[in-house]
């Protein structure tokens, strides 16, 4: 009886002890999160605080500021007046030399129309700078492995930053999916058609519409029919201006299932003058496309592989636009 009651003794001392052991464990786990959370919520007060005092001294001195700019512009204004008075009344004036020629007058007066006519030069320039891309996004079948790399590669042209786009102000982005043949939708082609926007939220707008229509997989169809996207791309890039430029983008390995093949007569309108970039370019029908934008007046092609389009940077391709342009 002694052993059993022993026994019955410790194993109740055994579960009181746990029982307490998990009631203390509880209430510290409770009192370190109730302080770390009373914690934050007083440096969220502190930065709250620190930010509306910053913000107070801020429209403080911006005030101040305005105010003395204020009483400087009146004591100026008030100091050119004086001066103009005194200019009316010859006879206050003592040993003013008399005005210059005009023909032995200092130049520093024409520095205005000099910058004036560099920004002039500038915006020109920047004006006459809109180039129309024309992109076709091969989704064929064949190009499940290299889809997602050629989504992402567009949008890095259109990048809302643009220092790191390829896309200037004032250029058109247009994308034209390769489907299978017979598969093109050809009044609704386009799945993108946009100008890239001088304003940071347009841009930023731009680039959210881009990734919501690129496409996310390949077709189930057999076949490509990249004779039928070649000709969809003619109706855009006949239409753009004389003195704009004109880049088609060729996504995929040049292969064509069309029924009909696209001819240099039906291209020519619209690729007489333009660039032509290959990118993912299989070597089998490489000199097939070669000859056929050549007829069509391309006035220069820029053809890379698969290996190289997976290397090619936003900066490396605006390096070879821009060599091409100055042929």
């Amino acid at each position: 009886m002694f052993a059993s009651g022993s026994r019955n003794a410790w194993t109740l001392s055994a579960i009181a002890l746990g029982r307490l052991a998990l009631k203390t464990q509880s209430a510290l786990t409770r009192l370190w999160v109730l302080g770390v959370t009373a914690f934050g919520r007083a440096l969220l007060k502190l930065q709250s605080g620190a930010m509306r005092a910053w913000a107070f001294l801020a429209i403080l001195v911006g005030t101040f500021v305005l105010f003395l700019s204020r009483v400087f512009g009146r004591v100026f204004a008030w100091l050119g007046g004086l001066g103009r008075r005194r200019a009316a009344h010859p006879e206050l004036i003592d040993d003013v030399p008399p005005p210059e020629p005009v023909g032995t007058r200092r130049p520093g007066g024409g520095v205005l129309a000099v910058a004036l006519a560099a920004g002039i030069g500038l915006t020109a320039h920047v004006t006459e700078a809109a180039t129309t891309y024309v992109v076709l996004q091969d989704v064929s079948g064949g190009e499940s492995s290299r889809l997602e790399d050629a989504n992402k590669r567009v949008l890095s042209w259109a990048d809302p930053s643009p220092q790191r786009a390829l896309l200037q102000r004032a250029d058109r982005l247009v994308v034209i999916p390769v489907r299978a043949p017979g598969e093109l939708d050809t009044v609704y082609a386009a799945l993108f058609n946009a100008e890239y926007p001088g304003s940071q939220l347009d841009r930023f707008a731009f680039y959210a519409e881009l990734r919501s229509v690129l496409p996310s997989q390949v077709d189930s169809g057999w076949g490509t029919g990249l004779s039928e996207a070649l000709r969809t791309a003619a109706f855009y890039l006949r239409d753009v201006p004389d003195d704009h430029g004109k880049v088609l983008v060729v996504f995929g390995n040049g292969e064509d299932h069309s029924p009909t093949a696209v001819t240099a007569e039906e291209l020519r309108p619209a690729l007489e003058g333009a660039v032509v970039v290959r990118l993912n370019a299989g070597l089998e029908e490489r000199d097939r496309w070669t000859r056929l934008f050549q007829e069509a007046g391309a006035r220069a092609q820029l053809v890379y592989d698969q290996a190289a389009t997976r290397l090619l940077t936003v900066e490396e391709l605006r390096r070879d636009l821009q060599r091409v342009a100055e042929r």
